[in-house]
This record gives C-alpha cells, sequence and structure tokens, in this order.
C-alpha cells in the first residue's frame, strides 16, 4: 500500500511540473503497457513492478485531465468523465495488486499442502484410535478420498464439474483463485459508456436514435452477469468471473482506445464511441453466454472445446510457473 500510495503521489507531481505535459502520450502508452503486463505477467516481481508504473502514469493523467489546456471529446463534454476513466483505470491497478498478494498466498498454500502428501493411506493422526475410525469410516472409497484431495490441492475446490471438466482434458489449476480486476474495470467501463450515452441524450438532441440501442445492448449482458452471480454455484460463478477476465480485457482495451483515438484525433467521437460500445456490448452478450454453460458443457464440445475452456483459465494455467519455487514468508 505504501508503494502504491508513493508511486500515485509521484505520478501527480510529474503531471503538475509544466515541462512534463509534453510526456502525455509516453505516459498514456506506458499505462496501456503495464496494463497488459499486469494481466499477462507470470513472475510476481515484473506483475508488482507493472502495477507500481501503470499506478504512476495513472496519477500524471489524473493531474492532466485536469488542466485547463486538457482535451475533451467534444464540444461542451464534461471533463469529469475523463477524469472518472483515469479513477477507474487507477482502482484497476489497485484491484490487480490485491490480486496478485492474493494468487501468491495461494501458490505458498498449496506447495506446502502437496509437500509430502502421497495418498490417505499414509498420513498419520495424532491418535491411534481417529485413524482407525477415519480408515473405517473411508472403508472402500480410498481412492475417492484420494482423488477429491489431491483436485483440493490442485484446483482449490473440489466439485462435480471441475471433476467433469478435468477429465476432459483441461488443467484445472487453481481453478478456484478469482482474478477481479479485469471484472471490477468491465463492470465499470461499461457504466462508464452508458453514463455517456444517457448525458448525449439529456444533452445532445437528436442522438438518441442511436444511444438507447447502445444502452439496451451493453446493459442487458450486464444484468445478466450480475444475476448469474447471485444465483450460479461458487464453481460456475468462479468460471463466470474468469471468463469476464479475458473478455472484459477487450472492453477496458476499447475504452483506452477512445481516449487515445480523440487524443490524436484519429476518429470522429461520434464513430469512436459507438465502436467502443458495440465491442463492449458483442464481449458482453458472448461473456453470459459462456459463463452460463459452464465449464464442464464448454469442454464436451467437438475438439474445440477443451482448447476453448483452457484459453478461458490461462492464467490456471501459467500460474504453475509463478513463483512456485518461492519459499513461504
Amino acid at each position: 500500500s505504501l508503494l502504491c500510495s508513493t508511486s500515485i503521489a509521484a505520478g501527480m507531481f510529474a503531471g503538475d511540473l509544466p515541462i512534463l505535459y509534453v510526456f502525455d502520450r509516453v505516459a498514456w502508452f506506458l499505462f496501456l503497457g503495464c496494463a497488459i503486463g499486469a494481466l499477462f505477467v507470470t513472475h510476481n516481481w515484473s506483475r508488482r513492478i507493472c502495477h507500481i508504473i501503470g499506478i504512476f502514469a495513472v496519477g500524471f493523467e489524473l493531474v492532466l485531465v485536469n488542466a485547463s489546456s486538457s482535451f475533451q471529446y467534444e464540444e461542451g463534454f464534461p471533463r469529469a468523465f475523463r477524469f472518472v476513466s483515469w479513477t477507474i483505470a487507477l482502482l484497476f491497478f489497485l484491484v490487480s495488486e490485491m490480486d496478485r498478494i492474493e494468487l501468491d498466498q495461494a501458490l505458498i498454500e498449496s506447495k506446502q499442502l502437496r509437500t509430502g502428501y502421497t495418498g490417505v493411506n499414509s498420513c498419520k493422526c495424532a491418535s491411534d484410535t481417529d485413524a482407525t475410525n477415519i480408515l473405517r469410516e473411508i472403508s472402500d472409497r480410498v481412492e475417492l478420498v484420494d482423488d477429491t484431495i489431491r483436485e483440493l490441492i490442485h484446483a482449490g475446490m473440489s466439485t462435480e464439474e471441475l471433476r467433469l471438466t478435468a477429465a476432459l482434458g483441461v488443467n484445472i489449476r487453481h481453478a478456484a483463485h478469482i482474478d477481479m480486476a479485469i471484472p471490477f474495470c468491465y463492470f465499470g467501463v461499461t457504466s462508464w459508456f452508458v453514463a455517456i450515452c444517457v448525458w448525449r441524450i439529456l444533452r445532445l438532441p437528436g442522438t438518441s436514435e442511436t444511444s438507447v440501442p447502445l444502452i439496451l445492448c451493453m446493459m442487458l449482458p450486464l444484468i445478466a452477469l450480475v444475476v448469474l452471480a447471485c444465483t450460479l454455484r461458487l464453481d460456475r460463478r468462479t468460471f463466470m468471473f474468469k471468463v469476464t477476465n479475458q473478455l472484459g480485457f477487450l472492453t477496458m482495451i476499447g475504452g483506452a482506445l477512445l481516449d487515445i483515438t480523440q487524443k490524436t484525433k484519429t476518429l470522429p467521437f461520434q464513430t469512436a464511441f459507438a465502436a467502443c460500445c458495440t465491442g463492449s456490448a458483442v464481449a458482453g452478450f458472448v461473456n453470459a453466454l459462456l459463463a452460463g454453460a459452464g465449464s464442464a458443457r464448454l469442454a464436451r464440445l467437438p475438439r474445440v472445446g477443451p482448447i476453448l475452456v483452457q484459453l478461458l483459465l490461462i492464467r490456471c494455467a501459467i500460474c504453475e510457473k509463478v513463483s512456485a519455487s518461492q519459499p513461504p514468508p
């Protein structure tokens, strides 16, 4: 927390120096590179460095947004919208840092659980009576209990859905771990798009014909995901967040590209904004569809099923290499 606070303070201080305004675009690309690194870099300390540099770049941009010379998307566009967008970016890095700490702890605990474990029959109890009673209770289900414990160690939970998914050849290592940064960013950016649409309807006559359909297309999958999060079982809900983690990245990139296209005057605001909203809506519908289907059902799809599920669980697959050899603190 101290490093994050120092980083944003340094970024805001740098952004307040007029001589550094020329580095505005450099800070933007620095932010985007660190956001991608935070998602795909697997080394523990490298990911932390991405977070610190990303927070610095966001602090820099937050100050520039409030500057009187700061550009706006279109005439009369409230500066508060851009400030909110960079605040979402800041929260993304903070939540991602929390995800990193939680994942690192999960890897350490997983390694400790694996150390010396060979099966139920080789386990020892402080009391011989307890050992006899436990083995009698297990009876002829030793293999089933061993498989369940291995799954708990491997995935973090043991459910029928995960067993079916693993049986179809999918690596479910650390499947119980949830990265919340991108789902948070997806909900934040989509809500930001909806807020801009509402503002355009209220302030710019003639935009309702395009803005209302965009609002509906973005809100429907958002509502569907909230309903799924409240009704699905824990393992299905975890898979839903992992799907959101992959597809929500596209929404985050869309929000970032909207900013850079207007800063560089590459596309008219209306064209770029409609493209970003459409991309967010499509990603939301695909997200809700895949999350509702579940990992086991998707993995049963001929040929592409296991590959698709593995791609959605890609963070889990590469986590095997992340600080697995690090000693506990």
